[in-house]
């Protein structure tokens, strides 16, 4: 059976799903992800704003060199995306998830120190 149609993006009541925050389409473009990782990557890219993903940090950690904190994402639409993985590829864990989530920002912030590089 198809993945689209095993999952309905409209299943669950809960106010704080995917479809809450996303169309019924992107969520369809969505689930043609081949695997978690790439399932998760893709709904951050579609939940988040490049910027927001380039300062903000899944658990909200202090930073190493300094004694401040990173803005944390919002926890609704990280939870969200969990639960969306989760359920799409139930042989993956919540963790595996989230880690996969803080290297989506990580690779963020990254990006975009090397095209500020390139345009000074």
């Amino acid at each position: 059976m198809d993945k689209t149609k095993q999952m309905s993006p409209m299943s669950n009541s809960n106010n704080d799903t995917l479809d809450s925050f996303l169309s019924p389409g992107t969520i369809i473009q969505l689930l043609r992800s081949p695997n978690a990782n790439r399932l998760t990557r893709a709904a951050m890219t579609s939940m988040f704003t490049t910027s927001e993903l380039a300062t903000g940090l899944v658990t909200g950690q202090r930073l190493k060199k300094e004694d401040k904190y990173r803005p944390v994402l919002d926890q609704k639409k990280i939870n969200a995306i969990v639960e969306f993985v989760c359920k799409a590829h139930p042989d993956v864990t919540a963790a595996a998830v989230r880690s996969k989530m803080s290297q989506k920002c990580k690779d963020t912030r990254h990006s975009m120190k090397r095209i500020e590089k390139t345009t000074s």
